[in-house]
């Protein structure tokens, strides 16, 4: 959203996915983050990228 700029809390959230190897498994973890505060509103780790899992961040 170009040109918006939030001016309180829960107006925009954004989110990010990055993924990191531990032994011979990769894990994905994806945040979503209030563009206002800066905070972490919700967040999920999986095994693999399939959208049911990314669904639950936002329950």
């Amino acid at each position: 959203m170009r040109g918006f700029t939030p001016c309180g809390i829960n107006q925009l959230w954004v989110s990010d996915i990055t993924y990191w190897k531990a032994k011979q498994q990769f894990f994905y973890i994806s945040f979503i983050t209030d563009a206002y505060s800066r905070k972490i509103v919700g967040y999920s780790v999986a095994e693999n990228m399939e959208s049911v899992h990314w669904s639950k961040r936002l329950k």
